[in-house]
């Protein structure tokens, strides 16, 4: 996460009574966000940290501002959860940056394809755990 990159194409926003300043992220970030995303929403837990740390590196090229002029950035962890007051107006700050630097893209369009995705998903580890359950059935009965 990179403080001393400019802040692209800024624009403030209100969230829950809230301000922020959402920015556009250098085309290189955004990409990497892009791919990172994705594959840390597949329910897998190692992946869970790849998505988390694409969030806080979008998350960076946002300030919370305060009535008394104050501006603080979210660089990490700590200083967002000392400055976002709740998650639902993370998640929300989130969306916005989100469709604030990927508005090119038709992510309506993609819903059909990831539903399959994730109907798959379901279904291919729905009938590995009843293999798995199956066999230590199995192991069970035969003790």
């Amino acid at each position: 996460m990179n403080n001393d990159i400019p802040k692209l194409e800024a624009k403030e926003i209100e969230i829950n009574g809230y301000k922020f300043t959402i920015s556009k992220m250098p085309s290189t970030i955004a990409q990497r966000v892009l791919m990172q995303i994705p594959t840390g929403l597949i329910p897998i837990i190692s992946n869970f940290t790849n998505a988390e740390n694409a969030v806080f590196e979008m998350l960076s090229y946002c300030d919370r501002v305060y009535p008394d002029g104050r501006v603080v950035k979210l660089i990490n962890r700590a200083i967002i959860d000392n400055n976002v007051p709740d998650l639902q107006t993370l998640m929300q700050l989130e969306k916005e940056v989100w469709e604030y630097n990927y508005d090119f893209l038709d992510f309506g369009a993609l819903a059909p394809f990831l539903k399959k995705c994730l109907y798959r998903v379901e279904s291919n580890l729905s009938k590995t755990l009843t293999d798995l359950l199956d066999k230590l059935l199995s192991v069970a009965g035969q003790r």
